[in-house]
């Protein structure tokens, strides 16, 4: 089935939704946008884990991350309205850089991401390759910072280094 790409370049913005533009500039600019909190949380918290990284360079040096929608929200800050067709063309682009990258563990730092990963099967792929993965709420939104029963009475971030951690050990065992 042949999906039809998705229109981005009537937005006038497009330079911010390229994840390698939006990485390179935030390193050099040391995440001062207020819009960048996902990715100075996620930097923090992976510096904040067992996991070897560069000591004198960003973590985005270390690992890999993409957005898994292929397409910015409708309104800049929002949340995606998440259509069928989103949904079969993240799945089918994130079982490719899966299948290239061959990475050691996914977060998805996004329930909708996740969930939208699980209904296209992705989840699926991953457990094909015996993937760990696992879910945390959003770095830029409340619950990275909150308790919750659904991480082990841990906030989300603390969650995230958590399973970081625990990969580490795996691997190292």
């Amino acid at each position: 089935m042949a999906i039809d790409r998705i229109d981005v370049a009537s937005k006038s913005d497009a330079g911010w939704f390229n994840t390698r533009n939006i990485i390179s500039n935030g390193i050099a600019n040391n995440w001062k946008s207020r819009s960048k909190t996902i990715y100075r949380n996620t930097e923090k918290a992976l510096r904040e884990s067992k996991m070897p990284v560069s000591v004198d360079a960003s973590v985005y040096i270390d690992v890999a991350f993409m957005n898994f929608f292929q397409r910015p929200a409708e309104v800049t800050g929002k949340s995606i309205k998440v259509s069928e067709r989103d949904i079969l063309l993240a799945n089918d682009v994130f079982k490719s850089v899966v299948d290239i990258i061959s990475p050691d563990i996914v977060i998805f730092t996004s329930s909708l991401a996740f969930q939208s990963a699980r209904k296209g099967m992705a989840l699926a792929h991953l457990e094909n390759f015996n993937i760990p993965y696992v879910r945390t709420p959003h770095p830029g939104m409340p619950w990275w910072n909150r308790v919750s029963k659904a991480y082990g009475n841990r906030t989300g971030k603390d969650h995230f280094v958590n399973f970081i951690n625990q990969q580490v050990s795996v691997k190292h065992a």
